[in-house]
């Protein structure tokens, strides 16, 4: 099957990034009729693939899926939601096959390849791109571009979130940090160091347990900087300034001044424990996906900034 010459295969991201009923709904609705039209009125039989995350999440996609077919009653949309691993490797063996899902679902951090295998169909032949897009964030809808051309539309970007242990806190002494107001990054090393029990040379007790490798990513970012020159197709590293170089001092500093586990300590496990004590290393604070664990949403979290001159704060 030739998915360069298919009108019906197109990709969606969500950023993580799916289908939009709302945003992408007349694109979906175009897939069905000719190049760049609108879709036929004759019934139009669309498969979606999307990875489980949370039996909730799972639902809402899926009345998602029926609000959409409710509006375009000529279109109906057969989902299978797998989990992450089977869901990938499905995707990497039916794209190849050319019997792939006519709409996919797509993580930012895997769409390269499928962008660049010439088994998705460029979204801006279709009549309807540039008013489901003009909503979008110019910059955002970047992520979903690869050679010139478009092979998705975001729905969503993911955002890491600062979770906190109220009892530690409450333990240590210190007040729970606004829910609102930023915190600067020397306010959070001072809060920090206050977390953080070093018994005989050994950490019993680390200030914050960041578990993403990518975090060094992160701080790059609250920077102003940015680690590749771009997200999806990188060609180089961009971190050779001050911003990049302040970002990596300031996750260097998590280390040196042992606010942080080593990485011989540190586990990428999904999530904080039914206790709200992280795994394997003890730490009052952790950076994480808030998506990673149904039960983020009962953890209290803080906002942080990185430090600005004096007169801009």
């Amino acid at each position: 099957m030739d998915f360069s010459m298919s009108r019906r295969q197109f990709l969606t991201r969500s950023g993580q990034v799916a289908m939009a009923a709302g945003v992408g709904g007349s694109l979906l609705a175009a897939c069905g009729g000719g190049s760049g039209s609108n879709s036929s009125s004759g019934p139009v039989n669309l498969t979606f693939g999307w990875w489980s995350n949370t039996p909730a999440k799972d639902n809402s996609m899926k009345a998602w899926i029926k609000d959409f077919e409710k509006a375009n009653p000529n279109i109906k949309v057969k989902p299978e939601i797998l989990p992450w691993g089977n869901y990938w490797d499905k995707l990497k063996t039916t794209t190849a096959g050319g019997n792939a899902y006519d709409i996919i679902g797509m993580s930012s951090g895997m769409a390269a390849p499928y962008f660049d295998s010439g088994a998705l169909a460029d979204l801006t032949t279709f009549s309807d791109y540039t008013d489901a897009t003009k909503s979008l964030s110019p910059a955002t809808l970047t992520l979903s571009q690869w050679s010139g051309k478009t092979f998705a539309l975001p729905i969503g970007t993911s955002i890491s979130v600062l979770g906190y242990n109220k009892a530690l806190l409450d333990a240590a002494g210190v007040a729970a940090p606004d829910p609102v107001k930023a915190m600067t990054f020397d306010e959070f090393k001072t809060m920090a160091k206050k977390l953080t029990k070093i018994q005989n040379g050994k950490g019993v007790q680390y200030a914050i347990n960041p578990t993403d490798i990518l975090d060094y990513d992160m701080f790059i970012r609250m920077n102003g900087g940015k680690t590749f020159d771009n997200p999806v197709n990188p060609t180089k590293v961009t971190t050779n300034n001050p911003e990049g170089i302040q970002g990596l001092t300031d996750y260097l500093s998590l280390f040196t001044e042992k606010l942080a586990p080593p990485y011989n300590e540190l586990t990428n496990g999904p999530g904080p424990s039914t206790s709200v004590l992280w795994i394997r290393v003890k730490s009052p604070l952790r950076v994480s996906d808030p998506g990673s664990s149904p039960i983020w949403p009962k953890i209290p979290t803080m906002v942080l900034r990185r430090s600005l001159p004096s007169s801009s704060q």
